[in-house]
């Protein structure tokens, strides 16, 4: 990953170029980063269950943030350069793990089985 400082040529540019380089914006920096590749096998159960983890706490994110209470909340929590909706998809990520090992179950097994 490659960061430009000082004139920044790329400045303003985002996405994929050539399907060589993908330029991402995060706050003011440009950041240039290989493509990702294409998965050569299939994930393993570990992997689907945490694709389906992450997809509940990209809702639980999303929901939070239409709600001016609870954004303003993740608001104050968001340091740096994280943003309300990061630090809300953490924190749901943090609280599914903790009672994961509290109640000996996983998330995605138990919709599973619904």
């Amino acid at each position: 990953m490659a960061k430009q400082t000082g004139f920044n040529i790329l400045h303003g540019f985002s996405g994929k170029l050539g399907g060589l380089v993908v330029l991402r914006r995060r706050g003011n920096k440009t950041i240039i980063a290989a493509c990702p590749g294409r998965r050569r096998s299939p994930p393993s159960q570990g992997q689907i269950d945490h694709q389906y983890k992450f997809r509940l706490a990209i809702a639980y994110a999303q929901n939070a943030m239409k709600d001016p209470k609870r954004k303003a909340r993740y608001e104050k929590l968001a340091t740096g350069r994280k943003s309300a909706f990061n630090v809300a998809v953490a924190e749901y990520l943090r609280k599914s793990n903790e009672d994961e090992k509290k109640h000996h179950f996983t998330i995605a097994g138990l919709f599973k089985r619904m």
